[in-house]
């Protein structure tokens, strides 16, 4: 578990807790793997930092590993 600033996120990063809205609207579940549109969520609702997985780790899908 790593928590990270919201400009250090990347897609592919794979979020480790439940992200809730400051209304307590859930926003991204746990598990959820990062893409862009989901981190400009993120800075459209104002959330300063995340809790990831593994700041290190990307989700690698079996098509990239093909290349």
């Amino acid at each position: 578990m790593s928590m990270l600033n919201i400009v250090e996120l990347k897609p592919g990063m794979k979020l480790e807790q439940t992200v809730y809205s400051k209304g307590d609207k859930v926003l991204l579940s746990s598990g959820t793997i990062l893409s862009i549109r989901n981190i400009e969520k993120l800075k459209e609702y104002k959330i300063e930092e995340v809790d990831v997985a593994d700041r290190n780790t990307l989700f690698i899908s079996p098509a990239d590993k093909m290349q």
